[in-house]
């Protein structure tokens, strides 16, 4: 049996391993996943597009380019802003769609495209299945 005053000690010492040991296994296990982290490409590496359904010069131009120029200053890589005007924002939904998905090609709704149009449109049969094949 120990002396109280050697209790407290080895109380102590069980407590400072432990603290020393789960201490010792974040780090390990921080350092295992930075590896991972820094063998990935930092995004972005290429120009980054923004799709405006809508003609240059109105609202959703203006907005889609006030945003680029923001982003584009926050990322340090340049954004452009296409405008595909037509079909009441469907083009440029189904141009959004078919791009790949990579993170690259962003899009600017409005209510138009992505609230009335879808509610109270139906598609003609042909367009659907461009959509199919833009949704996986």
């Amino acid at each position: 049996m120990r002396a109280p005053e050697q209790e407290g000690n080895f109380r102590r010492m069980q407590y400072i391993r432990a603290v020393l040991l789960r201490t010792g296994m974040g780090c390990a296990g921080i350092c295992a996943i930075s590896g991972l982290v820094l063998a990935q490409a930092t995004y972005p590496t290429k120009p980054i597009k923004i799709i405006a359904p809508a003609q240059p010069g109105g609202g959703v131009d203006l907005v889609a380019r006030t945003v680029g120029e923001y982003l584009s200053v926050a990322i340090g890589q340049p954004v452009v802003v296409e405008n595909q005007a037509g079909g009441g924002g469907i083009v440029a939904s189904l141009a959004t769609a078919r791009a790949a998905p990579d993170g690259y090609t962003l899009m600017v709704g409005y209510v138009g495209t992505h609230g009335t149009k879808p509610a109270v449109r139906k598609l003609p049969p042909e367009r659907w299945s461009a959509c199919d094949a833009a949704w996986p």
